[in-house]
């Protein structure tokens, strides 16, 4: 399995991807640490299943965690930069939108 995962990241990193986000729950990770949440089933054409890639974007906004000031993150399937909106909708655990916040980073 971890030749698998080291040949997704090679192609995701070759076509330009910064990670994988979840279509199916809360879940996205970056290239450089893919697949910590253990999701491992791929599909016949070599995907994780449930998983696709995409790019990572920083909410403009300020957020604060345990009294302390971070930029959060998330995989987005767009390169466009989200729009506020799009933000909030991820951070209200609305689904609409195919993304999930990633955390300080």
């Amino acid at each position: 399995m971890d030749m698998i995962i080291e040949t997704l990241k090679q192609r995701l990193t070759h076509q330009g991807f910064d990670g994988l986000y979840c279509t199916t729950r809360a879940c996205s990770c970056q290239v450089q640490d893919l697949m910590h949440c253990g999701r491992r089933p791929l599909t016949t054409d070599g995907e994780i299943a449930g998983c696709k890639p995409g790019y990572k974007h920083f909410d403009p906004r300020d957020h604060e965690l345990y009294g302390r000031r971070f930029k959060d993150w998330a995989i987005f399937p767009s390169k466009n930069e989200p729009a506020l909106e799009e933000w909030d909708r991820l951070i209200s655990g609305v689904r609409s939108v195919p993304a999930i916040a990633g955390g300080a980073s």
